[in-house]
C-alpha cells in the first residue's frame, strides 16, 4: 500500500453531493480531492427532475439549469387501481418541475470545477478509512490495477450513495431504508399530457406476479414523447405486511409485463422503444440519526438515508446539504486547524445537534414522516384495490391537500 497526499477535505463519491461538496470546499480555498470509482462522471444516460433552488445558480451559473431544461410542468396525476385504470386524480404544483439530462448536468458541474483546487481521482474504490485513535484521518482507495493508496485529510465527506462503503463501516443498516426500483428512459411513448404520472399498484394485485409486494408505477415527461418510467417497490410496507422484496430478475420481470399489460399505462407505451435502463434502490424511510456517525466523518446524500422527494428526487436537499456542511467544515478548520481538537466529542455532538436544529434537516424529517404516514395509510391499512377504490374520495382529499 502507497501513501498518498495530504489534503484539507477528501470527497468520496462524484454524484451531486460530492461535485457540490468539493466545489464549495475549493472556492473556501480548502484543498480538496474528489475520489470516484467510475471511469468518468457522467455515467448514466438517464434523466431527472427537481424544483428550482437558490443553489443551483451558486453552484453552476446564473442561467445553466435553463440551459439545459427539456421540459417544464407542475401537473401531477395519481391513477387508481381499478380494473381500468379511469379514475385519476389531478393536481397543479405551485412550482414546476424541471426536466433534464443527467449527462449535462453533471459536465455543468466539472464546468465549475474548472481552474478550482480539486484533485479528482477516477477509476479510485474508495475500500476502507484511515482511523488513528478513533478519529477518521483519510481514505484507503483501489485503483484499477489493483493497488491501494492511502489518502489523508482533516475531514471525510462520504457521499458514495445509498450503499456507502464508509456509512456501512460505521453501522448504517441501508438494507432497511433502501427500496428497489428500476427506470427506463423510453422514446416515442403516447401520453395525452406532459404531467408526472403516478399508478397505485396494491400488495398482491397483479395475476401475473402472485405476492408482488405493492409498489407505484411513475412516469414523467422528457422532451417530446420521450419519457422517463419506472417502478418502485414500497419495501417498509412490504415488510409490515410480511412479504419478501424481489429480486432483481423477478422486479425487471414484472417491470417487462407490466409495460405491456397495466391498464392504460400499457397504452402510454405500446409503441414506445427502451433506449436505456438500470435497477438500483433508494432511501426512503428517513434519514440516519447523525450524520456525523464518527470523528472526522460526515454522510451526505443517499449515504444519509432519505434525502426528500423534490420534483421526483432529492437533488436539491443533496446539494443543500453538501452546501451545509462544506460551509461548516470549512469555517471551523479557519478556525481551529487541528483535526483533534475539530472533531473532540462535543464538537461532533454539537455538529450533529445543529444539524438536526437547522432549517433544512426538519423539512427532510417532516418530508419523510408525511411520505411514511401516506405509504403505510394506502399500502398496508387500504392494502387491496378494493379498499383503495371504496376510500378514493377520501384519497382524493388527502392528495389535494383538502
Amino acid at each position: 500500500m502507497t501513501t498518498g497526499e495530504q489534503y484539507d477535505l477528501v470527497v468520496v463519491g462524484g454524484g451531486p453531493a460530492g461535485l457540490a461538496s468539493a466545489i464549495f470546499a475549493a472556492r473556501k480555498g480548502k484543498r480538496t480531492v474528489l475520489i470516484e470509482k467510475e471511469s468518468r462522471l457522467d455515467q448514466h444516460p438517464r434523466g431527472e427532475t427537481l424544483h428550482h433552488h437558490p443553489v443551483l445558480d451558486e453552484l453552476l451559473g446564473d442561467g445553466v439549469m435553463e440551459s439545459l431544461t427539456l421540459s417544464e410542468t407542475a401537473l401531477r396525476e395519481f391513477y387508481a387501481p381499478d380494473p381500468f385504470g379511469s379514475e385519476r386524480i389531478t393536481i397543479q404544483r405551485e412550482t414546476p418541475s424541471i426536466v433534464f439530462e443527467w449527462s449535462p448536468w453533471i459536465k455543468a458541474f466539472e464546468s465549475a470545477m474548472e481552474n478550482l483546487d480539486i484533485e479528482l481521482l477516477l477509476q479510485a474504490e474508495v475500500v476502507d478509512v484511515v482511523e488513528i485513535d478513533g478519529l477518521v484521518t483519510g481514505v484507503v482507495y483501489r485503483d484499477s490495477n489493483g493497488r491501494e493508496t492511502t489518502v489523508s485529510g482533516k475531514a471525510v465527506l462520504a457521499c458514495d450513495g445509498h450503499q456507502s462503503v464508509i456509512g456501512r463501516k460505521y453501522g448504517i443498516q441501508y438494507a432497511s431504508m433502501n427500496f428497489p426500483f428500476v427506470k427506463s428512459i423510453l422514446k416515442n411513448a403516447d401520453f395525452e399530457n406532459p404531467g408526472f404520472k403516478y399508478f397505485f399498484v396494491p400488495a398482491d394485485s397483479l395475476e401475473y406476479a402472485p405476492g408482488f409486494p405493492p409498489s407505484i408505477i411513475f412516469l414523467f415527461p422528457r422532451d417530446g414523447k420521450n419519457c422517463e418510467a419506472g417502478l418502485l417497490v414500497m419495501a417498509n410496507s412490504a415488510r409490515e405486511l410480511g412479504m419478501d422484496l424481489p429480486d432483481t430478475e423477478e422486479l425487471l420481470t414484472v417491470w417487462e409485463t407490466m409495460k405491456k399489460r397495466y391498464p392504460l399505462f400499457k397504452d402510454m407505451l405500446k409503441n414506445a422503444d427502451t433506449l436505456f435502463q438500470e435497477t438500483t434502490a433508494l432511501p426512503m424511510t428517513g434519514s440516519v440519526e447523525n450524520v456525523v456517525p464518527r470523528k472526522g466523518v460526515v454522510l451526505l446524500g443517499d449515504a444519509a438515508g432519505f434525502v426528500e422527494i423534490s420534483g421526483g428526487s432529492g437533488l436539491v436537499s443533496s446539494l443543500r446539504m453538501a452546501k451545509y456542511w462544506t460551509e461548516k467544515i470549512c469555517d471551523a478548520l479557519d478556525r481551529i486547524d487541528d483535526p483533534e481538537v475539530l472533531w473532540r466529542d462535543e464538537a461532533i455532538e454539537r455538529f450533529n445537534r445543529e444539524f438536526r436544529e437547522s432549517e433544512l434537516s426538519k423539512h427532510i424529517s417532516e418530508v419523510a414522516e408525511r411520505n411514511t404516514a401516506s405509504r403505510k395509510y394506502l399500502f398496508v391499512e387500504l392494502n387491496t384495490r378494493e379498499r383503495m377504490m371504496e376510500n378514493w374520495e377520501l384519497l382524493r382529499k388527502m392528495i389535494m391537500g383538502e
